[in-house]
């Protein structure tokens, strides 16, 4: 199943390829939070309906209630998904970018194993990889202060399988 998500992840950024923005206009808005470089190999597609593995539906009552979650956005690999009204909203694409950097550290099999198995256990808001971009996103919004995202990424993520490995 794993290879067929991933499959069908690549497929999805391959079709959206030639509508995808570069993150890298971001920069002015996201100084101090994301390195340049790392926004230049970001980006993000505005579609009227986010695209979901519909061909998982009744896999699992845990997959079926993720496809049918209401979302603002969807993070695959390097590329992110948003609703048309959500294009122009920061916290938002300052959240997806949480995500971006979670597949880069995780690779996509680890993102993909991890984010379903959190999910099964915690629920879509109390998943540790969404606690983790909702409480960056949060930061963000509230704090003038500049952080390294990516740093703080790998920090949380070490922190969290540590935390599980003691459980």
């Amino acid at each position: 199943m794993l290879h067929d998500i991933e499959k069908w992840i690549d497929e999805v950024n391959r079709e959206h390829e030639s509508q995808r923005t570069c993150c890298v206009h971001l920069y002015a808005h996201l100084r101090g939070f994301y390195p340049k470089a790392f926004l230049e190999q970001a980006f993000y597609v505005v579609v009227e309906e986010l695209p979901r593995p519909q061909f998982l539906a009744g896999q699992s009552a845990v997959i079926d209630n993720f496809l049918s979650q209401p979302l603002d956005g969807i993070t695959y690999k390097n590329t992110y998904y948003l609703l048309p009204d959500m294009a122009k909203n920061l916290n938002i694409h300052f959240h997806e970018l949480v995500h971006v950097a979670q597949w880069r550290t995780l690779g996509a099999a680890g993102f993909i194993t991890r984010y379903m198995a959190e999910l099964a256990q915690h629920g879509y808001r109390n998943a540790p990889l969404e606690v983790i971009a909702y409480g960056l996103e949060d930061y963000f919004i509230k704090n003038g202060t500049q952080l390294n995202v990516l740093q703080q990424v790998e920090f949380d993520l070490k922190r969290q399988h540590k935390i599980e490995q003691h459980h």
